[in-house]
């Protein structure tokens, strides 16, 4: 109506009567018919408006996010009144939100604009696993790998990387299975490393050239194949979106040939319950082998040094890995920690933190249901910096004490507990574990997990 309608005198020549909208940003999702969106948390709120026979008087201009009000800023250029405003914290993610904007014009009259929109599914950062950001020391990161004889019999998934970088990994007849990759030259078990940029034979693979050995591959049987590679390191990040990238190697499909990886972020990332915020996609489609990028966006409320884990792991074939930042307007790449490029995000393998014993497996696994009610609840613990001390672990079930078996063995704690599955009532579990370290530090897990507690059935057929 405020750009005037079709009369019988034809398109109106004359600016409409009152000031109208032209643009709005974040664009307006429709919430009744969901589409995808890709607004992101710490997206600008902005309009443009244009004067009518009246013009819009900028300083009466206010704005809403959800009926709160937001500190806004007005431009005018020309007959253009540009209105933004950021708000103070990161929007929810998949979270709706209405914008309501009201100012007056020459006339005094008050004018209302609304628009709705959608922010996109993401990940956030706890503001708890924040380190100060001046905190870090020794720049780079902290690399080891663990590598199986080439005859192996071994899976390719996450569970045998870690029972393999555990060094806790079994082959079918229940024997370790032995790790010929060379030890790190570092006292930590860990080699320092100044960029995540490997190719198996230090190769040119990918987007940079910087490419270099995996740390202890090729191991001490000479093949460079059934390994997996762990990474730690703490990445100062500042507050708002940020989008990480993965390059692996993949095969053709019938080939079976994928290098695989997962991301964590947590205080203690080397946990089993750390933040999952990253994981292989396979985005090279086609009968095609190659370098197949992976990336995944998070947000961070507070500036500090957050500690990552990556675990890499490889079955056969070629093998490849590269850690960079993706730029969200440009999408360029940059290898994280490049000291080259003042635009790279730092990365240090201290930051005056250290590094507590963590939960390397747990079963059966958090929020998972129909599991048997044979299945006991089984933990590993592993020391790190400092070591577990088996005297103060306790394991509680449905808030009730329980006496579990504890034996140590190297650097790790076996917690074994079978539950007695009384009634059908008991369906649902409560675990809660407390330990604490060498230096006295206080731990504790909790996580729950269903059973089907239904004695099983046997039918038997007759013939007659």
């Amino acid at each position: 109506e405020e750009l005037g309608q079709a009369s019988a005198d034809g398109i109106p020549s004359e600016p409409p009567a009152k000031p109208y909208l032209v643009s709005v940003n974040p664009k307006p999702t429709p919430f009744r018919r969901p589409i995808p969106t890709d607004i992101l948390p710490n997206t600008l709120i902005q309009c443009g408006l244009k004067d009518g026979q009246t013009k819009l008087k900028e300083s009466t201009a206010k704005l809403w996010l959800n009926n709160k009000p937001l500190e806004i800023k007005a431009k005018r250029a020309d007959d253009l009144v540009t209105l933004s405003a950021q708000p103070e914290s990161l929007l929810e993610p998949l979270g709706n939100y209405e914008v309501v904007v009201k100012f007056d014009d020459s006339n005094g009259e008050t004018h209302t604009k609304k628009w709705r929109f959608m922010v996109t599914d993401f990940q956030k950062l706890p503001a708890a696993a924040a380190l100060p950001i001046d905190a870090g020391t020794e720049p780079g990161f902290l690399v080891r790998s663990a590598q199986a004889p080439a005859e192996a019999a071994i899976q390719h998934d996450f569970k045998r990387a870690i029972h393999q970088l555990e060094g806790i990994l079994k082959d079918n007849e229940g024997n370790i299975v032995k790790n010929t990759a060379f030890p790190s030259e570092g006292d930590s078990g860990f080699d320092l490393i100044e960029l995540i940029d490997f190719q198996k034979d230090g190769s040119p693979f990918g987007h940079f050239e910087f490419d270099d050995f995996f740390p202890g591959i090729p191991g001490e049987e000479d093949h460079d194949t059934n390994f997996s590679t762990e990474i730690l390191t703490y990445l100062a990040l500042k507050p708002g979106t940020h989008r990480l990238g993965l390059t692996v190697h993949v095969g053709k499909p019938d080939q079976n040939d994928e290098d695989r990886f997962k991301v964590f972020a947590a205080t203690s990332p080397r946990d089993r319950f750390a933040q999952e915020i990253g994981d292989f996609e396979l985005t090279l489609l086609g009968y095609r082998e190659g370098p197949n990028d992976c990336s995944f966006d998070f947000t961070v409320e507070k500036e500090g040094l957050y500690p990552f884990r990556i675990v890499y792991w490889n079955k056969s074939g070629n093998a490849a890995l590269e850690f960079y930042s993706i730029d969200l307007e440009t999408e360029e790449r940059i290898l994280i920690n490049d000291t080259e490029n003042d635009n790279a995000i730092q990365a240090y393998t201290s930051a005056g933190q250290t590094r507590t014993p963590y939960v390397a497996l747990a079963g059966p696994a958090p929020n998972t249901s129909g599991n048997s009610k044979d299945t006991p609840i089984s933990i590993v613990l592993a020391d790190d910096e400092t070591k577990v001390d088996p005297g103060s672990v306790k394991l509680y079930v449905n808030r009730r004490r329980t006496k579990p078996t504890i034996s140590t063995e190297g650097r790790h704690t076996y917690i074994h507990f079978q539950p007695e599955h009384k009634s059908l009532s008991e369906l649902d579990y409560e675990v809660k574990l407390t330990f604490k370290d060498s230096e006295g530090t206080s731990l504790k897990r909790e996580w729950n997990f269903s059973v089907d507690a239904r004695d099983k059935i046997e039918i038997t057929g007759y013939w007659n």
